[in-house]
């Protein structure tokens, strides 16, 4: 999920992924509840924020 917002990830399953079941990016509001994660390889739950900004507010 990329730039998304208001967002829930509720009940479901995830088995045997091989690189992030579940990957949050530039993203807010999102919700991951009650979810089922087994026999995977690599982050089950990846999540990126936007960058920093530099230089004055």
């Amino acid at each position: 999920m990329s730039r998304a917002s208001n967002v829930i990830i509720r009940n479901l399953t995830f088995r045997g992924w091989n690189d992030d079941a579940i990957n949050v990016q530039y993203s807010i509001r999102v919700w991951i509840d009650h979810n089922t994660l087994s026999d995977g390889y690599e982050g089950a739950v990846t999540a990126w924020t936007r960058p920093a900004r530099s230089g004055p507010s």
